[in-house]
C-alpha cells in the first residue's frame, strides 16, 4: 500500500516472486508472501508524473515519468542512475515501458508522440518512426502507446486509450501492420480508446475499449470478432485489464 489513499498506477511481480507497485503518491512499493511491506520513495519533484513499471532482465525496475525514466535495482534495493545513453530520454514524458523476450525494452512517449527501442546489451537506443504507427500518433495531439504485449510469435501488439485501433510489429521479418484493416474499419474497437490487449495466439486476440464493449474476441486472420458482454457472464462491460492463468 502507498500512503493514505493513494492510487495504484501499476503492478507487477518481479522475478524474485514479490509484489512491487508504483503509487500516485510518488512511491513504489515492494511485498513479499509473508505479508513485509517496504515502501521507496520515488527521488522526483511531486510535479512530474509518473506512469508504468517494468522489470528487465537485470532485476531492475524501469519507471515511466514525465522527465524520462528511473531505475530501481531490486537486488540492492536502491534508485540507481542508467546509462547515459538513456539520458536521451530525460526531457521525454514516458507512458508505458515493455520488455521482450530478448530483453529489449520499449519505451512508448507522448507529447510528442514517440516509440523507442532500447538494446542494454549493446546499449543502444533508436527511435522508430513509420507510417503505420501514424495510426495512434494522429488520433489526437495526446497519441500515445498505452500498453505493449508479446505473442507466441514474439511479435509486439501495440494499442492506445485515445484511439487508433492496434498496431503489431514483427521483429524477426522486420514487419509493421495496423489493425483493424481498411476493410474492417467499422470493427467495434475501430474507433475506441483500447484499455488491454491479451494475444493469445495466431487467430485469437483479446481486447477491451475504455467505453465498456465487455471483452471481445478479435481474429487478426480475418477480422471476425466475437463480443462477450453481462449477457455472458461477465461481472461488468468495463473492463481494465487482460491477463490469464496456468488452467
Amino acid at each position: 500500500p502507498g500512503t493514505g489513499d493513494a492510487a495504484c498506477l501499476d503492478i507487477l511481480v518481479s522475478s524474485q516472486g514479490k509484489i512491487i507497485a508504483l503509487y500516485d503518491d510518488f512511491s513504489l512499493v515492494e511485498a513479499d508472501h509473508a505479508g513485509d511491506v517496504v515502501r521507496y520513495p520515488l527521488p522526483v519533484s511531486k510535479d512530474e508524473f509518473i506512469t508504468q513499471i517494468c522489470e528487465d532482465r537485470r532485476q531492475h525496475i524501469w519507471i515511466g515519468t514525465s522527465h524520462g525514466i528511473l531505475l530501481f535495482d531490486l537486488n540492492q534495493k536502491k534508485f540507481i542512475s542508467g546509462s547515459t545513453t538513456l539520458r536521451a530520454l530525460q526531457d521525454e514524458f514516458v507512458h508505458s515501458i515493455f520488455c521482450d523476450h530478448q530483453g529489449i525494452l520499449w519505451l512508448g512517449v507522448r507529447q510528442p508522440f514517440g516509440l523507442y527501442r532500447y538494446d542494454p546489451g549493446v546499449n543502444k537506443l533508436q527511435k522508430l518512426e513509420n507510417e503505420t504507427l501514424r495510426h495512434l500518433s494522429t488520433v489526437s495531439e495526446f497519441g500515445r502507446i498505452s500498453g505493449m504485449a508479446e505473442d507466441e510469435q514474439y511479435r509486439i501488439w501495440m494499442w492506445s486509450t485515445v484511439g487508433g485501433g492496434m498496431v503489431r510489429y514483427d521483429v524477426q521479418k522486420n514487419e509493421w501492420k495496423h489493425f483493424p484493416d481498411q476493410e474492417s474499419r467499422n470493427i467495434v474497437f475501430a474507433n475506441k480508446g483500447i484499455n488491454s490487449v491479451y494475444p493469445q495466439n495466431d487467430s485469437t486476440v483479446w481486447i477491451s475499449t475504455t467505453v465498456g464493449d465487455g471483452l471481445i474476441r478479435f481474429n487478426p486472420e480475418n477480422g471476425n470478432v466475437i463480443q462477450l458482454n453481462l449477457e455472458e457472464g461477465l461481472l461488468s462491460d468495463y473492463l481494465f485489464q487482460i491477463g490469464y492463468d496456468q488452467d
